[in-house]
């Protein structure tokens, strides 16, 4: 977020708007089968199956992503 904000700041937008693009099929973000999980599911956020809508849930590829990802893609517009 503070990557976002910093290039906002820069740019001088204030408005950024993610867009889904296409059928994006939706699964748990957190795939466990645990009971209690199970029966929250449907209250949980939710993933999409490939970058930019996944977190792989592994600290390095996680931080690769987050830390030197692409912040203006045909995913996020910023603008305003």
């Amino acid at each position: 977020m503070c990557r976002i904000i910093n290039v906002m700041d820069k740019r001088g937008q204030r408005v950024i708007t993610a867009r889904r693009r296409g059928d994006v099929h939706e699964t748990p973000i957190i795939d466990f089968s645990s009971g209690y999980i199970q029966r929250a599911k449907d209250k949980l956020p939710k993933q999409g199956p490939k970058a930019p809508w996944r977190l792989y849930q592994n600290y390095l590829l996680d931080l690769i992503a987050l830390r030197y990802g692409r912040i203006d893609d045909d995913v996020v517009e910023l603008h305003g």
